[in-house]
């Protein structure tokens, strides 16, 4: 019990026998449901809450995961809500020819549409709003969430980089490294030159950024492999997938090194 969380399904159920017993009342007098025992009256009336809210819950889930994000708000509360005028209009119409609470006709059909519309229209609102509040704090706490796990990212990135930046062996490597190319091949040196000049010029011009863009750093991944690849030829391989639409999206610094 200590692990026991209030979830939506625990709210909606229980909201389900509620809203059932509160809309018995709203039977207008000489209507069919309205002459039924209590007892058959508040199951029949809970049956059709749930598959309401049920579908309203579908409706939710569906327009969540098409429209995600925060920017899209607008749009999925549009889409939403008129997917809920709809469903709470004329979902269970099915359910209620079944049981005989509606002619098999148009004119039945039509007269069950318009019979709770405003009611239906009202509970819509209300359950559209209240699922919508707490998907907005959701998102909202997530993109909190998501800031403060970015913000961390950084503080020890910078911390590696200093780390790096004080710790003289890369550098030290890569000119011994540099010392011996000179001697065999002055080209490869002139191209490892430039690499380290590359490489250590992200460094310092990036360090205090918080965020750069992909196609930055995997620039920087590149010319860092270089030189590691000069001195691990046959001992290290490496190769790069990266999609060309996600090259302008940001990242911290020297994450991928």
């Amino acid at each position: 019990m200590k692990n026991f969380k209030i979830r939506e399904i625990h709210v909606r159920w229980v909201g389900i026998f509620l809203v059932g017993f509160l809309v018995m009342f709203t039977e207008q007098e000489g209507t069919q449901a309205a002459a039924l025992p209590f007892w058959t009256h508040y199951f029949i009336s809970v049956g059709f809450t749930a598959i309401y809210w049920n579908g309203a819950y579908l409706i939710f889930m569906r327009f969540r995961k098409v429209f995600p994000e925060i920017s899209q708000t607008y749009k999925r509360i549009i889409l939403t809500y008129m997917a809920l005028f709809f469903w709470m209009s004329v979902g269970g119409i099915p359910f209620k020819m079944v049981l005989g609470l509606v002619e098999y006709t148009w004119s039945g059909v039509l007269l069950a549409c318009s019979e709770y519309f405003l009611l239906n229209i009202i509970l819509a609102i209300i359950i559209g709003t209240i699922y919508e509040t707490v998907f907005f704090f959701e998102k909202w706490k997530e993109s909190i969430q998501q800031n403060e796990e970015l913000k961390n990212q950084q503080i020890r990135t910078q911390f590696e980089v200093l780390q790096n930046q004080m710790s003289p062996h890369f550098l030290f490597n890569s000119l011994n490294t540099l010392t011996t190319l000179i001697a065999e091949n002055q080209q490869v040196a002139i191209d490892f030159t430039q690499k380290l000049s590359e490489v250590y010029r992200y460094i310092l011009q990036n360090k205090e950024r918080d965020l750069v863009h992909l196609h930055e750093e995997l620039d920087f991944a590149r010319s860092y492999l270089y030189l590691l690849k000069m001195r691990f030829p046959d001992n290290l391989t490496a190769t790069f997938n990266v999609d060309k639409k996600y090259e302008n999206l940001s990242i911290a610094p020297l994450t991928i090194q």
